[in-house]
């Protein structure tokens, strides 16, 4: 697809009514970035939309303390949708490049996009998970793979306040949360 305008037509002749797609939530705009940063396959025949995901629970230690690290809020420009609270498993979630294996090298792409880091300390693979949903682009199913991964941060990298990251329409916080001694993570 050569523009915004171009899939538009292309999702509308598919019978895909891409006039529900309204920011702060998806829109055609954000899928066309994605076909052109390489991230997502798009089969309007079966109407599917496949990635694939690196999921990160990122840790660190301070003053002998252990902290996992929560994606905690998004904060919107838009009117619409000012604020929305998260809670979700992995604190860093960011797409693969259809090219781009799930390894350090995406680990340091993820850690550089979220959370302005260019080090990790360690990291351990954790799973694989496949699964498929329709919410997201209506008249879409996605197929996600998503692979997870435990990483620990340097010492030097910690950062109590948390970390921000600033998009084109939202600012997203991550904090930290103490963890127990029985949660701490063992790396080989």
């Amino acid at each position: 697809m050569e523009s915004v305008a171009a899939l538009t037509e292309a999702l509308n002749k598919a019978g895909i009514e891409t006039q529900k797609w309204i920011h702060p939530n998806r829109t055609v705009a954000d899928l066309f970035e994605e076909l052109v940063q390489n991230e997502c396959v798009l089969d309007l025949t079966a109407r599917t939309r496949t990635i694939r995901t690196l999921c990160l629970d990122v840790f660190a230690r301070s003053d002998e303390n252990f902290y996992r690290l929560y994606e905690s809020s998004q904060v919107f420009d838009s009117k619409f949708r000012p604020i929305r609270r998260l809670r979700k498993k992995s604190a860093v979630t960011e797409k693969l490049r259809l090219d781009e294996a799930p390894d350090d090298d995406a680990i340091l792409r993820a850690l550089g996009e979220e959370l302005q880091l260019a080090h990790f300390h360690k990291r351990m693979f954790t799973n694989v998970e496949k699964y498929s949903h329709r919410f997201g682009y209506p008249g879409l199913t996605t197929h996600n793979t998503l692979y997870h991964f435990r990483v620990s941060l340097r010492d030097q990298d910690f950062k109590a306040a948390g970390y921000q990251e600033k998009t084109h329409d939202r600012t997203i916080y991550f904090t930290w949360q103490l963890q127990k001694a029985k949660k701490q993570i063992h790396y080989n």
